[in-house]
């Protein structure tokens, strides 16, 4: 298997370290209201791009559809999760319970 690393892999390493500087700078503020909402937002977009730097990474397409899974994944937990954090920080947080999360 041959690894390469087109230039786009260089906005998607800035990326991943930008978001997990950011997620680990948010864990101080855990005690506030909705930072575990956006903290799901930033290990999401962690996800992602560590799933597109990968995928990116390899030549072949079973390797860059494998990673494709891990992309997929973070972009299902960067949207749900960016859904919850909005309509909790714009006040309609009551609306969020465990009976109603997985109909989102």
């Amino acid at each position: 298997m041959d690894l390469q690393f087109p230039d786009i892999n260089y906005l998607y390493l800035l990326a991943l370290v930008t978001s997990l500087a950011l997620a680990l700078f948010t864990h101080s503020l855990v005690k506030s209201s909705g930072i575990r909402l956006w903290l799901t937002v930033i290990y999401g977009f962690s996800l992602w791009t560590l799933g597109e730097l990968l995928a990116n990474s390899g030549t072949t397409l079973a390797w860059q559809l494998g990673f494709q899974r891990l992309v997929h994944a973070g972009v299902l937990v960067s949207v749900t999760g960016w859904l919850l954090f909005a309509l909790h920080y714009a006040g309609y947080g009551r609306l969020i319970s465990r009976k109603t999360a997985p109909l989102l």
